[in-house]
């Protein structure tokens, strides 16, 4: 079995060796199953196996610092093998140290791809261990292995951002920066987004197009996400709109995350999906809101919320998509406006009250006249409604040029 991990470890070298970029990452994956099985079968009981002098004297290329990082990835695969997840934890960490040193020296950006490894391996492994002591229910114990990936990793971003003067190592930084948003979004302390945003934007950095496609689209998802927690609805359309137009097609699953936050936000700021985009890309929860949108109808959005409130309640977005009642109320006192001009056209721009209150409650709202006055006063000071209430004749007095302002004039749909 010893032999196993020899040729093993012999790969590794010689993908150093040749500076195989692609292959020395796949080879340090935690989930590599070549890499595992190695690993499991030479650390069997039968087998005497000095693990630290086999990576010295098989992994000799580089310098001398890969047996220090492939003893530490295997001790972490060892660990993980065994369920020690706090010594997988240590040792993986030990890996990304060692390997860093040699990041920061070396000449060339091959090493940019097994440091991108390494650093998800770190990430992958800290999650691991926090869920294990979670359900350990220790009161000694704290799930701090994530939070401390955190603050290990903004080390190497300032590593990365200084690059040693090579531009092409400095292409590291937004992948760093990624995992970092990832880590702050789990523990939910987004505050911590906004100084490495700032310097993303910074002239120290590289221009941002010049960042490898997937991590400009990863970055912008995050950037949108938080920019729609934040109330910054146009930053957040914008932003998630760059990562919807580069997502490379393939990428369903990305595609359909991205939309689960692009989809509020363009409601929101009143443009409708396409027909057929909701289907495609499974986002069922969103179709009674849509079509809540579409018709005025105010019911089927309350349904609709409390329907997928969980899924909602997961993206984040419930509270966002409550802020479309307004937009609803407003199509369906359009309708009602339209009736009202075929009934009464010489006082078209006069609506009774009272007939919006009939209009709610057809559509299964039941409210008294303050309330239809209240709703209709803050349409009219969103600049949603353009016109004025008498409150004494209980009526709403509206623009003879354009009462009813288009929010957007546009659908939106799939750019691939």
């Amino acid at each position: 079995m010893g032999s196993s991990l020899q040729a093993y470890l012999a790969e590794v070298n010689r993908a150093v060796s040749q500076q195989n970029s692609q292959a020395l990452s796949q080879l340090i994956r935690v989930d590599s199953l070549k890499a595992k099985n190695a690993v499991a079968g030479a650390l069997q009981p039968s087998n005497r196996v000095n693990l630290g002098q086999m990576c010295e004297n098989i992994v000799s290329a580089g310098d001398g610092f890969m047996p220090e990082v492939m003893l530490a990835f295997c001790q972490c695969l060892c660990a993980l093998q065994q369920k020690r997840f706090p010594d997988a934890y240590t040792s993986i960490c030990s890996a990304v140290s060692g390997f860093v040193k040699e990041y920061k020296q070396a000449a060339s950006a091959w090493v940019c791809g097994p440091l991108f490894t390494l650093i998800w391996n770190m990430r992958v492994v800290a999650a691991m261990a926090d869920k294990h002591t979670q359900l350990k229910r220790n009161p000694n114990e704290r799930p701090d292995k994530l939070k401390d990936v955190g603050n290990k990793l903004m080390k190497v971003f300032r590593d990365t951002l200084q690059g040693a003067g090579n531009r092409e190592k400095k292409r590291a930084t937004l992948y760093v920066v990624t995992q970092l948003f990832k880590i702050y979004f789990s523990l939910n302390t987004l505050q911590l987004c906004k100084n490495l945003i700032k310097a993303v934007e910074s002239p120290q950095v590289i221009p941002f197009e010049n960042f490898p496609v997937s991590h400009r689209v990863t970055y912008k998802f995050y950037v949108g996400s938080l920019s729609l927690f934040n109330e910054e609805f146009q930053r957040a359309e914008q932003e998630l709109s760059y990562a919807l137009q580069h997502c490379h097609k393939a990428s369903v699953a990305n595609k359909r995350l991205i939309l689960q936050y692009l989809v509020p936000v363009k409601l929101l700021l009143g443009s409708l999906p396409r027909a057929g985009l909701l289907e495609q890309h499974q986002l069922p929860e969103y179709v009674p809101v849509v079509q809540a949108m579409r018709t005025g109808n105010v019911r089927l959005l309350d349904e609709a919320l409390e329907t997928h409130q969980e899924a909602f309640f997961r993206t984040g977005t419930y509270l966002v998509l409550e802020r479309l009642r307004p937009s609803v109320h407003r199509t369906l006192f359009k309708k009602i406006s339209l009736i009202n001009k075929e009934l009464n056209p010489t006082k078209a721009h006069q609506l009774p009250l009272e007939l919006l209150q009939v209009g709610l409650k057809c559509v299964g709202v039941e409210i008294d006249i303050e309330e239809v006055e209240c709703i209709l006063a803050n349409l009219i000071h969103r600049k949603y409604v353009k016109g004025y209430i008498s409150h004494t004749k209980k009526i709403a007095v509206l623009s003879k040029a354009d009462a009813f302002p288009k929010l957007c004039n546009a659908t939106f749909a799939d750019p691939t």
